[in-house]
C-alpha cells in the first residue's frame, strides 16, 4: 500500500497521483472547502470522451483523464475535474479533484459526497475484473477512512434521473454488495 502524495491522504495500492498525470493546478476560487466531513459516496461513468478508447492502457487512461479535466475546467468552468478519483480499466486509482474540495457530480448533491468515475461506456461494455477489483479496494479505504456506512455507497441513477454508471456497472456494484465486497 502506498501513501498518496499530495491531497487525498488515501492509502491505497496503484494511485496515481495528480502529479504523476500532469494534472492542471486545482482554482480554488471555483470550488468549495469541504466542511464536516465525507458521508457518503456515488458513483459514475464517462460513458463518452472524444478520442478515448477505454482499452485499459496507461496512454488511453493518461489522456482520457486529462481530456476530461480540460473539459471540466474550460468547458464547465468548474475548478478542477468533478470527481474526486477514477479508476481506469486496468483498475488502477487516479487522484482527480483534491479531496479537501466538494465534488462536481452530482446535481445539487455533492456535499460531503466523494465522487469516483470508472473510465468506459457501460451501457455498452462491462467493467474488467481489475476495475471492479480496483473500485471496491478504493470504496472500502474510503469508507473506512471516512467512516461511511455501506447504505450510503450510490450510484448516480440511484440518485438522479440518469444511466448512469451504464447497466454493466451497475450489476457489477449490485454484486460487489451482494458479496458484500464494499465492507
Amino acid at each position: 500500500r502506498l501513501q498518496a502524495p499530495g491531497s487525498s491522504g488515501l492509502a491505497t495500492a496503484g494511485l496515481v497521483a495528480r502529479s504523476r498525470w500532469s494534472a492542471r493546478p486545482a482554482v480554488p476560487s471555483n470550488m468549495t472547502v469541504t466542511r464536516g466531513g465525507y458521508n457518503r459516496i456515488t458513483l459514475h461513468h464517462t460513458a463518452s470522451v472524444p478520442g478515448s478508447r477505454f482499452d485499459g492502457s496507461l496512454g488511453d487512461s493518461l489522456r482520457t483523464v486529462n481530456t476530461i479535466q480540460r473539459n471540466h475546467m474550460g468547458n464547465e468552468g468548474w475548478g478542477d475535474i468533478g470527481y474526486h478519483f477514477v479508476v481506469d480499466r486496468a483498475g488502477r486509482v487516479w487522484e482527480a479533484r483534491p479531496i479537501k474540495y466538494q465534488g462536481a457530480h452530482v446535481k445539487n448533491q455533492n456535499e460531503r459526497n466523494i465522487g469516483i468515475l470508472c473510465l468506459g461506456n457501460f451501457e455498452e461494455q462491462m467493467p474488467t475484473r481489475d476495475q471492479v477489483r480496483g473500485l471496491e479496494v478504493l470504496v472500502v479505504n474510503l469508507r473506512n477512512q471516512y467512516r461511511i456506512p455501506t447504505s450510503r455507497v450510490r450510484t448516480h441513477r440511484e440518485l438522479a434521473n440518469t444511466l448512469c454508471p451504464g447497466r454493466n456497472l451497475q450489476a457489477a456494484v449490485n454484486s460487489s454488495r451482494a458479496a458484500r465486497r464494499f465492507v
